[in-house]
């Protein structure tokens, strides 16, 4: 049973690596995150002066505009923050990468679900600075 868990630890050790690398080029694109922080406080500026007013023309006022903003910049965070992967996968499919990946002694698909977690916490965190 050691061994198991031995085996079981280097296979989750790949995946954190894959992890921390796509973690640290994430924190090292800082260009990107200047765009995304204007653009999330453009959408919050816009998303929440529109809310407001179809909110007078519907005549509901069960939000207050605290709650409201709260509401929408908690959306825009997550919804920003989501790294597109989906766009990477097609990528790879289509230029013939894939080939390549998947002969790899580590699972295409794990990897790039860590790769993608590694961007989305640091964009989760430099993002949810900005928004708060």
């Amino acid at each position: 049973m050691g061994c198991m868990d031995i085996s079981h630890m280097v296979k989750f050790d790949k995946y954190w690596t894959v992890f921390k690398i796509a973690a640290l080029h994430t924190l090292k694109n800082y260009k990107a995150w200047i765009g995304l922080s204007f653009f999330l406080i453009t959408c919050l500026v816009i998303f929440a002066h529109l809310w407001q007013i179809a909110a007078v023309k519907a005549g509901v006022n069960t939000f207050s505009s605290d709650h409201l903003l709260w509401y929408i910049a908690f959306n825009e965070w997550v919804f920003i923050s989501l790294p597109d992967i989906q766009d990477q996968m097609e990528q790879d499919l289509r230029t013939g990468r894939l080939a390549y990946l998947i002969s790899r002694p580590i699972s295409y698909l794990g990897a790039t679900f860590a790769e993608a977690l590694g961007v989305l916490s640091m964009n989760l965190l430099v993002l949810g600075l900005v928004t708060v």
